[in-house]
């Protein structure tokens, strides 16, 4: 197995236990597994980075910003030799480290991290998405507030962080579909030129002789 396959398979894992309530144990094994991706992809490597990014939302799912600061630190500090501010994946980097900044009392750090996303955010998100209204919101900008959703994109969807002033979100296991019906037989190939069977035709009626009238 790749280790990119290792790190999918981790994220998939790890979404599964955090939606049976299991985040301590989603935490540490996705933690575990980009441990061991590291030094073969690099700290660079986009799926390592966006692995991290997942990590630092359970950590604060988890109600431990702390970690999830540190994690996005690290994150953002090993993309930026490479990436610089002008990536998707660094602008979510930066608007969690926004996010986490403001839940620990650190408004310069918050402003600093939400100026990144307002500055390079609409050439590379475009000026109405929602990682950069927020973010000029909270700069003093118009705009909604923060949206806990925006930028989740570039890792997995998930559903939302609690922010500030928010209640926390219940954790909802996903919907199974129904399982589907009985498919019908693939056509055989040619099968449209082969001539068509004619509707059955019913037997002819036989007519029924009528009863004999008694002689008189």
């Amino acid at each position: 197995m790749s280790h990119t396959s290792q790190l999918t398979a981790a994220q998939h894992q790890a979404l599964a236990l955090r939606s049976a309530g299991d985040l301590a144990t989603a935490r540490r094994l996705l933690a575990d597994a980009i441990e061991s991706v590291r030094p073969a992809y690099g700290e660079d490597h986009p799926d390592v980075l966006g692995s991290a990014h997942l990590l630092a939302r359970l950590h604060r799912e988890a109600d431990d910003p702390t970690a999830a600061r540190r994690v996005l630190e690290e994150a953002y500090a090993a993309g930026e030799r490479r990436r610089g501010d002008a990536d998707p994946l660094m602008l979510a980097l930066s608007f969690d480290l926004a996010g986490v900044a403001e839940e620990l009392g650190n408004r310069h750090e918050a402003r600093r991290n939400y100026t990144r996303v307002a500055t390079a955010g609409p050439a590379v998100l475009g000026p109405d998405h929602p990682a950069v209204r927020a973010a000029r919101h909270y700069l003093g900008g118009p705009g909604p507030a923060p949206d806990p959703m925006a930028l989740a994109g570039p890792t997995m969807p998930l559903p939302p962080v609690p922010v500030p002033g928010q209640p926390p979100q219940p954790l909802v296991p996903p919907r199974v579909p129904p399982a589907p019906g009985p498919q019908p037989a693939p056509a055989v190939p040619g099968s449209e030129w082969a001539p068509q069977p004619h509707p059955a035709v019913p037997p002819p009626v036989r007519p029924v002789p009528a009863p004999a009238h008694p002689s008189r």
